[in-house]
C-alpha cells in the first residue's frame, strides 16, 4: 500500500520535471548575433559620413561653388538616410526578440508557478502525515525483504523531495534571468529609438541646408557666371556618361541580334494617373500633373537649372511614389552626379526614361519592372533647388520632349 502510494508520487514528480523542461526549450528566430552584424554595417557608416562631415566642412571654408558643395552634402543626406534605414532594421529586430522573449518569460512563469504548486501539495502532503513517521514505516515491516524495500522506498521520497525542490529553484532562477534579458533588450531598444529620433531630426537639418544652399545661389554667390557654368558641367557631364551608357547598350543589343538573341521587348500603351497618355508611356508622377519647367532651351537659368533642359520637372513633395512610365529593365540606380539619385529604364526599341533628383531608389541595376511599377520617391538630390522630378525621355540616346506623350498636365504659370 504505501509502496503503491509512493510510485504515484513519484510519477507525479517526474511529471512537473519533464514540464519544467519543456517549457524551458525556446528556439530564438532572432539573435543578438543579428543585430551585432547590423551594428557593424552602421559603424561603417558613420566612418563614412565622418568623413563626409569633415569634407563639407573643408568645402565651406574654402569657399567653393554653392553646386560643388550642394553635391558633396547630397551624399551626406544618403550616407544618413542609409544608417535611418539601418536603425529601423535594429528596431524591427528588437521588435521580434522582445515578442519571443516576452513569450519564453510567460511560460518560465508559468513553470515556476506549476512548480510552486506542486511544492506546496507535497509540503501539506508532509503535514498530514506526521504522525506516521519514516520510522514507523519501517517498523511495520514484516519481513527482511519488506523493510529492504521500504527502506528504498523512504529513500526515493528523500530523494524526489529533494529534486522538486532543486525543480523549483531552477524554475524561479530562469524566470528571473528571462526577465533580466528581456529588460535588457527593452534598454537597448530604446536606446536604439532615441539614435532613430536624433538621425532623423539631423536628416531634416541637412535637408533644409541643401534646399537653403542652392536658394541663395543667386543671391549670395561671389560669381553667379561662374556658378551657373559648373551646374551647366556638371549636368553636361551626367548628360554625357547617360550618353555613353546608352550607346555601350545598343552595342550589346546587336551584337545580341547577330547572335540571334533577344532585346528587351518594346514599351506598351496604358494610360496615367491624372495625365492623359497620349502614346504608350503613362506619367511617372502620380500624385502631381504640375510642369514647373518645360524641355528645351531657356533664356535666363534659375539657381540650379541648366539653360538647354533635357526634360520636364514635375513639382512634387518629398517621397512622392516616382513610377516607370512603361515596363523595361534597369540600366542605372543610384547617384549620378548633377542628376543626384537617378533611376534610368530601357524599354527596347531605343526608348528609354531617366527619372533624376530622386530621393530614394527602390529598385538595383538589371531589374525588370513593370509599367507603373514604383522606382524610388521624389526629391531634391544632385545639382536641385528643391523637390521635384525631372523626367527625361530619350530615344537611341538623344533627349525628346516628353509633352509629345502627354496631354491635360498643367504648366506653371501657364
Amino acid at each position: 500500500m504505501v509502496t503503491k502510494h509512493l510510485y504515484k508520487k513519484f510519477c507525479a514528480i517526474v511529471l512537473v520535471l519533464c514540464t519544467f523542461v519543456l517549457c524551458s526549450i525556446n528556439a530564438a528566430a532572432v539573435s543578438q548575433y543579428d543585430i551585432d552584424q547590423l551594428q557593424l554595417r552602421r559603424n561603417a557608416l558613420a566612418e563614412q559620413a565622418a568623413e563626409q562631415a569633415a569634407l563639407m566642412e573643408k568645402l565651406s571654408e574654402e569657399s567653393a561653388l554653392f553646386a560643388v558643395r550642394k553635391l558633396a552634402l547630397d551624399q551626406c543626406i544618403i550616407t544618413n538616410r542609409q544608417e535611418i534605414s539601418l536603425l529601423n532594421e535594429q528596431i524591427r529586430l528588437y521588435n521580434e526578440m522582445l515578442s519571443e522573449k516576452s513569450t519564453e518569460l510567460n511560460e518560465a512563469i508559468y513553470a515556476e508557478e506549476k512548480q510552486t504548486r506542486q511544492l506546496k501539495t507535497r509540503m501539506r502532503a508532509m503535514e498530514e502525515t506526521t504522525d506516521m513517521s519514516y520510522i514507523s514505516v519501517l517498523l511495520e515491516s514484516a519481513s527482511l525483504s519488506e523493510l529492504l524495500g521500504r527502506i528504498a522506498d523512504i529513500s526515493d521520497i528523500t530523494r524526489y523531495d529533494k529534486e522538486l525542490q532543486e525543480s523549483y529553484r531552477l524554475a524561479r532562477e530562469n524566470r528571473a534571468e528571462i526577465a533580466e534579458e528581456y529588460t535588457l533588450l527593452l534598454e537597448q531598444q530604446h536606446g536604439i529609438q532615441s539614435e532613430l529620433s536624433a538621425k532623423q531630426d539631423y536628416l531634416d537639418e541637412q535637408i533644409a541646408a541643401a534646399q537653403a544652399l542652392m536658394e541663395s545661389l543667386s543671391e549670395d554667390s561671389a560669381n553667379a557666371e561662374a556658378e551657373y557654368a559648373a551646374i551647366d558641367a556638371a549636368l553636361n557631364e551626367t548628360d554625357a556618361e547617360i550618353q555613353s551608357m546608352i550607346v555601350a547598350l545598343q552595342a550589346q543589343y546587336a551584337a545580341q541580334r547577330t547572335a540571334g538573341g533577344t532585346t528587351t521587348s518594346g514599351v506598351s500603351a496604358s494610360t496615367g494617373t491624372g495625365v492623359v497618355s497620349t502614346g504608350d508611356l503613362i506619367w511617372p508622377l502620380p500624385s502631381s500633373s504640375l510642369v514647373t519647367s518645360q524641355y528645351g532651351n531657356r533664356a535666363q537659368p534659375t539657381a540650379g537649372a541648366s539653360t538647354n533642359h533635357q526634360g520636364l520637372d514635375i513639382n512634387a513633395n518629398e517621397g512622392d511614389s516616382v513610377v516607370s512610365a512603361a515596363g523595361g529593365t534597369v540600366i542605372s540606380a543610384g547617384n549620378l552626379g548633377g542628376y543626384g539619385n537617378c533611376v534610368i529604364v530601357d524599354h527596347g526599341n531605343g526608348v528609354q526614361t531617366v527619372y533624376a533628383h530622386l530621393s530614394s531608389v527602390d529598385v538595383s541595376v538589371g531589374q525588370t519592372v513593370s509599367q507603373g511599377e514604383q522606382l524610388g520617391g521624389a526629391g531634391s538630390t544632385g545639382v536641385s533647388t528643391g523637390n521635384h522630378l525631372h523626367y527625361e525621355v530619350r530615344t537611341n540616346g538623344t533627349t525628346t520632349d516628353p509633352t509629345q506623350y502627354y496631354s491635360d498636365y498643367s504648366v506653371w504659370g501657364g
